[in-house]
């Protein structure tokens, strides 16, 4: 009888008539499919019983597919063969999260038809009209010999795989935890004030930075001079200084009011200036291009065809290149002259492609603006009039004079040889000045408590201090003119500098109210990486002091009087899709720093804002990510004026279509539904009407 064909697949081939693959005395060839599915734990055991239950004698795991000519099987497919030895091939194609799901494919079955000692008849391939000769089968038994042999090594390498990541049930659990915890927005602390003396867990930070910073102190030479200090708040928790002013001078050591050249860190002042020019209105916005306030300002945009924004410059999105056309020789050159070079230079980048680090950016802002939008003032008179003098920088400045150098760390080439500082004249807003850990610190909590200061508007500030850009590794980000990094959940705004032999840095995390500033005189002795410092401290600060906060926070009590604003409500909100109205009661209570009240799964928590009777509330739920809370968790929240029996009788939340009015402490039919009674409501109405 002519063999038959089945299968559960795909069958491809390129001829248009039926395609026989066997002429033998078997009765039938089965290609069925087999499955083996959600095994929790597989081991040897689980492998031996499917073997004995299954109608194939052999697995073999090889990931080949049957091919004849232009005909070729695709799929997964398993091979039984009647009355003959069993021969399977099957591969792992999918591992879930319960186990491994294993399915069967085909491969070459020459082998196990040779294997059929009772044919009467040698068997012929039928794949074109003529017979193979014999000789090609022992070519096939070869074949098929050595194909086994490597199955049954990635068998064995495949079971011990298994064996040796067998999964377990508990890690599974705790694996499951661990991804729902990785994916919860995490949580900031209340930026209490910290106790006195500060704890000593913080301490032990500082002491630790001491260790580092001592080390890169070269014995020899006493260089370099080395000062950092770390603010919370507005308070200095901590200040450091190492080696010397003066080379192999180690009595001369820096202190908090010895001076430093800062380099770019002068360009946040720059950027401080444009922004001022916005708030007083001598900039329509910052989005305008930098020639409609300097009309002589022109370069080529090959790419756009577009003039450079201020934003654009500010953000080092502008595409423009890094150096002026003086370079580091612009002491005698005017503005004139660069423009008129600049004529015939073109951008490097299309604006907001990536950010490429101008310092002729900011050289522009600060001499274009200044000579265009104010009179008889130079950008270095107007920072120190507007922002250093307001601040208190009094040791901060751009001209190092005689009065200057009695306190300043010098700068030093290798072997001892002082470096003549660099005056970089028309380049200056870019990188000319010079500051100490002191002064530096005034400014940087200008940055950590925007709502503190009163020189410039707190959104501002904060704008300054946004993203404009975050770089393939998805930690690097950058600014105005901030280059900041994600640590520890939040975003460090740092801004470099380099001049002379000199290194600084100035960092601030508005979101822990923290800062830090670390100056150092010559990177040669040996070459001290500020940023080490700094990395250190971020590491083994933040966490720390959000410990300590959360520590804080637990022993903290409503700012206010909570007795007005707690006890039972019953709550009436309104669907604003459908109309519908829904009853439920609640009972705020009073939690460590806020009040809440808790339905379903969600707890609704209730901030004081220093204004009366307005309160901020928020939804909360466990595991939350940060996309679902920022899409409509927070709502105002207005509680009723006080009765004669000092109590709020009620309060109201509009953006939730709330209305909530007390309940008699003695009310018997209260029911308190606030403690998961109720269904998941609305909200979020759109949500929920989805």
């Amino acid at each position: 009888m002519e063999s038959t064909l089945s299968y559960d697949g795909e069958l491809e081939t390129k001829a248009k008539m039926p395609i026989r693959l066997l002429q033998t005395k078997i009765h039938k060839i089965n290609i069925p499919k087999i499955e083996i599915t959600d095994i929790p734990n597989p081991s040897m055991k689980t492998f031996r019983n499917l073997l004995d239950n299954s109608p194939f004698s052999r697995l073999i795991f090889l990931p080949f597919a049957l091919r004849y000519n232009s005909t070729r099987m695709r799929g997964n497919f398993g091979l039984k063969l009647q009355n003959i030895p069993k021969f399977v091939v099957i591969e792992m194609s999918k591992v879930t999260e319960k186990g491994y799901y294993v399915t069967t494919c085909v491969t070459h079955y020459h082998s196990a038809l040779l294997r059929q000692s009772k044919m009467s008849e040698t068997p012929y391939a039928l794949i074109s009209d003529k017979k193979q000769a014999p000789n090609s089968l022992r070519l096939w038994k070869t074949l098929t010999g050595v194909s086994t042999l490597i199955a049954v090594a990635v068998t064995t390498v495949f079971i011990w795989y298994v064996l040796s990541h067998k999964p377990e049930s508990g890690r599974t659990e705790q694996a499951d935890k661990n991804l729902q915890n990785a994916l919860a927005c995490p949580q900031l602390p209340t930026l209490f004030s910290l106790p006195k003396p500060t704890p000593e867990r913080i301490t032990e930070v500082f002491q630790k930075l001491e260790s580092a910073l001592s080390a890169l102190v070269d014995k020899e030479s006493s260089l370099p001079a080395i000062s950092m200090n770390v603010f919370y708040q507005d308070k200095i928790l901590w200040s450091g200084h190492f080696g010397s002013k003066v080379y192999k001078q180690p009595d001369r050591k820096p202190d908090d009011n010895t001076v430093y050249r800062i380099g770019s860190i002068t360009k946040i002042f720059a950027v401080l200036m444009m922004y001022k020019f916005y708030e007083e209105g001598k900039i329509s916005s910052i989005d305008d291009p930098l020639s409609k306030y300097a009309p002589n300002f022109a370069i080529n945009n090959p790419y756009t065809n577009e003039a450079i924004t201020l934003r654009e410059i500010a953000s080092q999105m502008s595409g423009l290149p890094r150096e002026a056309p003086c370079l580091y020789s612009c002491l005698n050159t005017t503005t004139a002259e660069q423009l008129a070079l600049l004529k015939d230079r073109t951008l490097i980048l299309p604006p907001w492609v990536q950010p490429s680090y101008s310092n002729l950016g900011y050289g522009l802002l600060g001499r274009l603006l200044t000579e265009n939008l104010l009179q008889n003032e130079t950008f270095e008179s107007w920072t120190q009039e507007n922002i250093l003098k307001p601040l208190g920088m009094l040791n901060t400045g751009f001209k190092i004079t005689e009065e200057v150098e009695k306190n300043i760390a010098y700068p030093y080439l290798p072997k001892g040889k002082r470096m003549a500082f660099m005056d970089i004249g028309w380049m200056a807003p870019a990188g000319q000045m010079y500051s100490t850990i002191d002064d530096l610190a005034k400014l940087g909590m200008m940055f950590a408590q925007p709502e503190k200061q009163k020189l410039f508007k707190p959104a501002t500030l904060r704008e300054m201090m946004t993203p404009k850009d975050i770089t393939p590794d998805g930690v690097t980000v950058w600014g105005s003119p901030f280059e900041m990094v994600f640590k520890e959940h939040v975003l460090v705004r740092t801004k470099g500098g380099n001049i002379d032999t000199y290194d600084a840095k100035f960092s601030v995390i508005p979101e822990l109210a923290l800062g830090a500033n670390i100056l150092t005189s010559t990177v040669f002795y040996p070459y001290p990486d500020a940023s080490k410092g700094l990395a250190l401290l971020n590491n083994l600060l933040i966490p720390i002091l959000n410990e300590t906060l959360f520590e804080l926070q637990r022993e903290k009590h409503f700012p206010i009087d909570p007795a007005p604003f707690t006890g039972k409500f019953q709550v009436t909100q309104t669907d604003p899709v459908f109309g519908t109205i829904k009853i439920y009661n609640v009972t705020i209570t009073e939690y460590q720093n806020i009040l809440k009240f808790v339905y379903a799964s969600s707890t609704v928590e209730i901030r004081y804002i220093e204004e009366k009777l307005v309160f901020q509330a928020r939804i909360h739920t466990p595991g939350m990510t940060c996309l679902e809370e920022r899409v409509g968790t927070l709502a105002d929240l207005y509680y009723d004026p006080p009765g004669e029996d000092k109590l709020s009788h009620g309060f109201h939340v509009p953006s939730w279509a709330i209305v909530a009015k007390r309940m008699e402490a003695s009310n018997e039919s209260f029911a308190d539904e606030s403690e998961g009674n109720i269904p998941e409501f609305l909200f979020n109405p759109f949500k929920s009407a989805m």
